[in-house]
């Protein structure tokens, strides 16, 4: 399945699925014929459960296997096809629009796209879906909703309540979990207790077969008889009593409150026997809400406030303010789980707990207006203070484990910047937030540079009228950020604004931030050599003033800048003492990314100014580092050094191969090394000789056959010998007696491109690519194009392009 090195695409089941197989097979067969099947129903039913076990059923008949997006948490049309580019693993760095980048990934892939709980985002949904089921031939796509999408080509799949004998097994199921005398009966038997089957068969009667009722039901059974649930749900009467004609929960004092925009009330088309499910699920929240201690309730509630799930230490610091005691807040968790509110998930050794939104939504309905207020204020509080200490502290031995934590937490990070942007006293801080994820590196360690910029943007465009010193950061972090990106365009407004601003507040020569950035566009936009050379100085500069301030990751920054602009302008002593400093201070602290970059910069150092051969090594043990971090923003840069000393070193076969692997690298993740000019410079120069010593047309081929590689492939290219052995160094032989041009063409038909695309892509005409294919066939005994590309796929030096 693609994306294997990611987080899981379907979900490991937890416990027993039970029943559906009649459902099943209706979705499995749906899938097969049609290409957008939507699983609607209540909420409560079982759509998103059923999603992930039919992904699972039919997902290996997918070549590129299945992809779960859970668009929860997802509350603006804008950032729907960031939600999808962030699950397909299409890194976030590139200045297209996320829905062009949609495009061209799914354009030619056979997969199933699983989008889950859309019912609140219909219109973006149902325009988004129209234009990728287009232009993707391929792409298959099953939905989970409240409702019918009602676009074109949909085959609408109703997810009913369970049968009386499904709901009596996941009864049984969940209920032996917790209570022993069931499991021994069970165990023993195959049956409930004789005293218990026919309470059991009324619980699920009066439940109606909701499966999320059942399993909050079965999760009192540790401190509940069956019996006295059966009381419990009679004593309340008819589940739609408690709710009036719109679905809001009638008021019976207290806190209780509709949230703003609730699904809740958001019910399948029409039927008065469907609203009864629904307001079914609603009592048996009631039920199962009262029938927890206060505590448990109020942590109920108050949960609502986080998005996409929390942590402990969250928990701890946000629900303290409300008048629960810290030392109770992990066994009030353990027993909301326990009782089937939250579940939970482990992230980096970190318990993760979350709630599903049906309950989260209820829960919100108990708290008042001043609750949610005061709640949302401790949220933001909590989320901005946790990036400020990771902006303050990330350099160090938990580097790694900082930039994949905070990862987890963009949801709330965004819902906390928010929350601070609604309110104009406020604004500042939402833009500290921002500042402090740019400054902490999680966005760019984890391929979301554009989510840094729109954070930047959004939090700049609410700024009071009156400068600060917060608004010259933000602008010049915003022009670092298009710099590295090679969007120059947009960088030096962004600069050009910061240098107004800090010079009307008399700081334009005090901003570390600012001469950072001024400092990167005379090196990365400048082709003057004199004005290059100047940004050596002002690196320093910015520097000292982070180290002033106490800001040591931002100065290690400005010193990794410095060291590579010294490499490739200054003389070698000036290169090697930045550089030297650069890897004994990130070894110093422990910190594993830095040491990885300080490790890259000083291969670069050596290959301008020392030996090639050290280079080779110190480039390599940067990649090894990178993989194993998971670096989505590294690789690209090492494979790319790894070519130029390859080429340095007279390698210009295996150079070329790994151009084109780092093209391709390049491409996929958005990283551009080519539009920064320095780096543009130097991989001009020895491509050149490259073609000089190969020819351009079996240079070519070579790059060629680099990009159709898999990336382990490239990857273990660049890990190998960099120099050439010069006592078996040969001509590349293409096996099955191919031509160069002849197996250039099988590898990208092995990557399910068109004639059409391979002779845009080669630059030679349709009837060429045609005629290759026709001599390909008979020299492998092969009748089409499938053989050849699963051939080709079968080699242990090419393969079909992978993006995991």
């Amino acid at each position: 399945m693609e994306f294997a090195d990611r987080q899981a695409l379907v979900a490991a089941e937890l416990n027993v699925f039970v029943g559906r197989e009649s459902l099943l097979a209706d979705g499995a067969r749906l899938i097969q014929a049609a290409r957008l099947v939507t699983l609607y129903g209540v909420g409560g039913v079982g759509k998103t459960r059923i999603a992930t076990r039919l992904a699972a059923d039919v997902g290996r008949a997918f070549e590129s296997g299945v992809c779960l997006v859970d668009l929860t948490a997802v509350t603006e049309a804008d950032a729907l096809a960031g939600q999808l580019t962030a699950a397909l693993g299409i890194l976030d760095n590139s200045r297209e629009p996320g829905e062009a980048r949609l495009i061209q990934h799914l354009r030619d892939k056979e997969i199933l796209l699983v989008l889950d709980n859309c019912e609140h985002l219909l219109r973006p949904v149902q325009e988004l879906l129209r234009v990728l089921l287009l232009t993707s031939e391929k792409l298959r796509v099953l939905v989970t909703s409240r409702v019918k999408l009602r676009i074109e080509g949909e085959r609408p799949l109703e997810v009913p309540p369970l049968t009386t004998d499904e709901a009596m097994a996941l009864l049984s199921d969940r209920g032996r979990a917790v209570n022993g005398e069931w499991e021994r009966a069970l165990s023993e038997t195959g049956a409930l207790p004789p005293q218990d089957a026919h309470a059991a068969c009324t619980v699920c009667e009066l439940l109606e077969g909701i499966p999320l009722s059942i399993e909050l039901a079965a999760g009192r059974l540790d401190a509940t008889t069956i019996q006295e649930i059966v009381e419990h749900i009679t004593r309340q009467g008819r589940p739609a009593a408690a709710w009036s004609s719109n679905g809001a929960r009638a008021s019976s004092g207290g806190h209780s409150r509709l949230a703003a925009g609730d699904r809740l009330s958001l019910l399948v088309d029409g039927p008065e026997f469907e609203q009864r499910h629904h307001h079914s699920l609603q009592a048996t929240m009631d039920w199962s809400f009262g029938l927890l201690p206060q505590d448990e309730r109020r942590l109920w509630a108050l949960s609502w406030v986080f998005v996409r799930g929390f942590d402990l230490s969250a928990a701890e610091a946000v629900c303290t303010r409300f008048g629960l005691e810290q030392s109770k807040i992990l066994r009030l968790l353990a027993n909301l789980v326990r009782h089937s509110v939250l579940t939970t998930e482990t992230h980096h050794g970190r318990t993760r707990y979350r709630m599903l939104e049906s309950l989260r939504e209820y829960g919100v309905q108990h708290l008042s207006d001043d609750d949610l207020s005061e709640l949302e204020q401790a949220h933001a509080d909590y989320f901005a203070g946790l990036l400020q200490r990771a902006a303050d502290t990330w350099y160090g031995p938990d580097e790694t484990v900082w930039m994949a934590c905070l990862d987890s937490e963009s949801p709330n990070f965004r819902a906390a910047m928010d929350f601070l942007l609604g309110d104009p006293g406020q604004a500042p801080r939402a833009l500290e937030l921002a500042i402090n994820a740019v400054r902490s590196r999680f966005q760019i360690f984890n391929g979301k540079i554009n989510e840094a910029r729109r954070w930047l943007n959004y939090a700049l465009d609410e700024q009071p009228e009156a400068h600060t010193e917060l608004e010259v950061a933000g602008l010049s972090l915003l022009a670092y950020l298009s710099l590295i990106q090679g969007d120059i365009d947009d960088a030096r407004p962004a600069l050009r604004r910061a240098e107004s601003v800090a010079r009307a507040l008399g700081i334009a020569e005090e901003s570390g931030s600012l001469i950072l950035a001024q400092a990167a566009e005379r090196w990365l936009a400048n082709s003057a050599r004199s004005v290059a050379r100047s940004a050596v100085a002002m690196f320093g500069r910015a520097e000292e003033l982070f180290l002033a301030a106490g800001c040591r990751g931002d100065a290690n920054m400005a010193l990794m800048f410095q060291s590579m602009a010294a490499g490739f302008v200054g003389d070698r002593t000036a290169a090697l003492g930045p550089c030297a400093r650069l890897l004994a201070e990130a070894e110093a602290r422990g910190a594993r990314w830095a040491v990885s970059w300080a490790l890259w910069d000083s291969a670069l150092v050596e290959l301008v100014h020392g030996d090639a051969v050290d280079a080779a090594r110190l480039v390599q043990r940067s990649l090894r580092m990178q993989r194993e971090m998971g670096d989505t923003w590294g690789p690209a840069w090492g494979l790319w050094l790894a070519a130029v000393i390859a080429a340095v070193l007279d390698n210009h076969d295996l150079a070329a191969q790994l151009f084109g692997g780092a093209d391709e690298r390049q491409r996929i993740t958005k990283v551009t090394v080519y539009q920064l000019l320095p780096y543009l410079q130097l991989e001009q120069r020895y491509k050149l000789a490259g073609e000089r010593e190969l020819g351009a047309v079996e240079y070519d081929v070579k790059v060629s056959v680099g990009r159709a590689l898999r990336y382990d492939q490239v990857f273990d290219l660049a890990l190998g010998p960099l120099a050439p052995d010069r006592e078996q160094a040969r001509k590349f032989v293409p096996p099955g007696g191919l031509t160069p041009r002849e197996f250039d063409v099988a590898a990208h038909v092995a990557k399910g491109m068109t004639s059409r695309q391979i002779a845009a892509e080669l630059g030679i005409s349709y009837r060429t690519v045609e005629t290759h294919l026709q001599n390909i066939m008979p020299k492998l005994g092969f009748s089409n194009r499938i053989e050849v590309a699963a051939w080709h796929a079968g080699l242990p030096s090419a393969g079909q392009d992978s993006e995991s």
